[in-house]
C-alpha cells in the first residue's frame, strides 16, 4: 500500500509540475475626463515577450509601447477622433523553465469638437513611422476589419489587429473575456471590406446561389447567405428552420447572385 502511495503522490507532483499557471493584472488606467464626446469603437494593441531558464528569448524592452504603436496601426485616428480611457493589461503565463509575457493596450475612441484636413490625426513623420514596413493589407483583409473566424469549433466574430507572415492576430470576446488568438489567413472571413467586395463582385448578407452535383447526378442550386469573404473564399450560412450550418466555398463557384 505504501508503495502504491508513493507512486501517486509522485505522478501528482509531476501533473502539478507541469502544468500552467497564468497571472493577469491591470497595471495602468488613464483617463482625459473629457466631457462632450461620442465613443466610436474601441481599439487593441497587444505585444508579448518571453522567458526560458530566465533568459529572454525575446526583447522585453518597450514592449508596452510596441503595444501601442499596434494599436495605432490597427486603429489609425481619423482627424476628428482621439484616444481615450486607456487601459494596460499585464498577462503572464507561467511553464516549468519558460514564461511568457504578454500586454494588451485598450482604448475608447472618441469624437471630440476637431476639425481638420489630416487623413489622419497624426504628423505626416508620425504616419510615415507607423506605416513603413509593416502590413495593413494583407490577402484582401485589413487592419481592423471586423472579421468571422472558427475558435475552438465555432464561428465566432472578432477584428483583425495585426499581421504576422500568412497568419492574423485577432481580438474576440469569448466568455466576456477578452482573448487575443492567431488564425491563418485564408481561415479568415471580412464583414463588409467595401474593396473585397467590389473585386468578388458579392456582399455580405447577400443571398447567392451555389451549384452542386447532386446524388443522382444532376446540376443543382441552392441558396445560402453569405456571412464573410476574402480573397479566394467566401463563407457562407445555410438555415433550415433552427438548424443552420456553415460552408466555405471557392468564389468562384459562385455562379448566379440574387439581389
Amino acid at each position: 500500500m505504501n508503495a502504491v502511495l508513493r507512486i501517486i503522490f509522485f505522478v501528482s507532483l509531476v501533473i502539478v509540475g507541469f502544468s500552467a499557471c497564468t497571472v493577469r493584472e491591470v497595471i495602468s488606467v488613464s483617463h482625459s475626463a473629457r466631457d462632450n464626446v461620442t465613443i466610436d469603437g474601441i481599439a487593441l494593441g497587444t505585444a508579448s515577450y518571453s522567458k526560458l531558464f530566465g533568459v529572454e528569448t525575446s526583447s522585453a524592452d518597450a514592449c508596452v509601447l510596441q503595444a501601442r504603436l499596434a494599436m495605432y496601426r490597427a486603429f489609425p485616428l481619423q482627424p476628428n477622433q482621439a484616444f481615450d480611457n486607456m487601459v494596460v493589461e499585464k498577462k503572464t503565463t507561467y511553464f516549468p523553465f519558460y514564461s511568457k509575457t504578454r500586454f494588451l493596450i485598450s482604448a475608447d475612441i472618441i469624437t471630440p469638437e476637431i476639425d481638420s484636413k489630416n487623413r489622419f490625426a497624426y504628423s505626416p513623420s508620425f504616419e510615415n513611422m507607423l506605416f513603413s514596413n509593416k502590413k495593413i493589407e494583407h490577402e484582401g483583409l485589413q487592419l481592423a476589419d471586423s472579421v468571422v473566424f472558427k475558435y475552438k469549433g465555432k464561428y465566432t466574430k472578432g477584428v483583425i489587429l495585426d499581421f504576422s507572415d500568412k497568419s492574423v492576430w485577432l481580438g474576440l470576446n469569448f466568455k466576456n473575456q477578452l482573448r487575443i488568438v492567431k488564425a491563418s489567413v485564408n481561415k479568415v472571413f471580412a464583414i463588409g471590406n467595401e474593396e473585397l467586395e467590389d473585386e468578388l463582385g458579392l456582399e455580405t448578407g447577400q443571398i447567392i446561389e451555389i451549384s452542386y452535383v447532386s446524388t443522382n447526378n444532376n446540376q443543382d442550386v441552392c441558396s445560402k447567405e453569405i456571412v464573410g469573404m476574402n480573397k479566394y473564399h467566401v463563407l457562407i450560412l445555410q438555415k433550415n428552420g433552427t438548424d443552420y450550418s456553415y460552408q466555405v466555398v471557392a468564389a468562384n463557384k459562385i455562379k448566379e447572385k440574387k439581389h
